[in-house]
């Protein structure tokens, strides 16, 4: 049975920071749905609707992640390791 990744983000789901008027970054935590540890080397994609790649970026030792300078717009989230189920965020809106 595949374990699932749970996204862990600031704020309610996702923390969106401003970093200039027309891009955002993402910060999260990626870890065991299970027993709630970090899990480090996780894949996060940050994807288009039609799901073309856009950025990307990989968990360090605490489970947590940054994308950088993302255009504003909505995106899928997306977050990937071995043995675990591929976990998708639908709809993340940066303002």
């Amino acid at each position: 049975m595949k374990r699932v990744i749970l996204f862990v983000f600031a704020g309610i789901l996702a923390a969106i920071q401003a970093v200039s008027a027309q891009n955002t970054s993402v910060k999260g935590k990626i870890s065991d749905a299970t027993n709630h540890n970090p899990i480090e080397y996780a894949n996060v994609l940050l994807l288009k609707s039609d799901s073309t790649f856009v950025s990307g970026a990989s968990s360090d030792f605490e489970g947590t992640f940054e994308i950088k300078n993302v255009l504003v717009g909505s995106y899928l989230l997306s977050a990937s390791y071995l043995s675990y189920e591929i976990l998708y965020q639908i709809a993340v809106k940066m303002v």
